[in-house]
């Protein structure tokens, strides 16, 4: 499998929104109260990511399959979720779909490069400490964590995140 990867653009907005719910319901379905992953609405996620891509910050970008179409985003950029030396991954997900693919691979990359670009030396990002395929990709591709979990709200739930990090060379 190949992905195509690109800057991400307002057009792209609806096809991340269903990506984005689709794979919360599939990754996070023994994580997150059933109830929050159901009432997660397309509308009011299409209209969040039109705002999200109307701005500068974060970056994102897309893979797309051979067909061209979107199966996949990530957000990379400043964040106050990571520590101060490090610009954060903000975000990946990819069509349940699509999972092992190589899109994830191939997204987490180019973002890496793209922070490495914008002078960074360290790249962070978070994880609910439950999210056990997550974790195991993430460390595939050298970022550690101390196992220090915070908190973090989804819906009315407090789940612990960890923190990752990882050197850009």
């Amino acid at each position: 499998m190949t992905s195509h990867i690109r800057p991400a653009v307002l057009a792209d907005a609806p096809a991340i929104a269903v990506i984005h719910i689709a794979a919360w319901q599939a990754a996070y379905k023994q994580i997150v109260a059933p109830g929050f992953l159901a009432t997660m609405n397309l509308q009011a996620r299409t209209q969040r990511w039109q705002r999200n891509l109307s701005r500068p910050w974060p970056g994102f970008l897309v893979a797309l399959d051979s067909d061209e179409a979107v199966v996949g985003w990530i957000g990379y950029g400043a964040d106050n979720e990571v520590p101060p030396d490090c610009g954060a991954i903000k975000g990946l997900y990819i069509a349940p779909a699509h999972w092992g693919a190589g899109h994830g691979a191939a997204l987490l990359h180019a973002a890496l490069y793209a922070l490495r670009r914008q002078g960074w030396r360290h790249a962070g990002l978070v994880v609910l400490e439950a999210n056990r395929m997550a974790r195991a990709f993430y460390e595939k591709h050298g970022f550690h964590t101390d196992g220090v979990a915070q908190p973090h709200h989804v819906g009315e739930q407090s789940l612990p995140v960890l923190l990752y990090r990882r050197a850009l060379d």
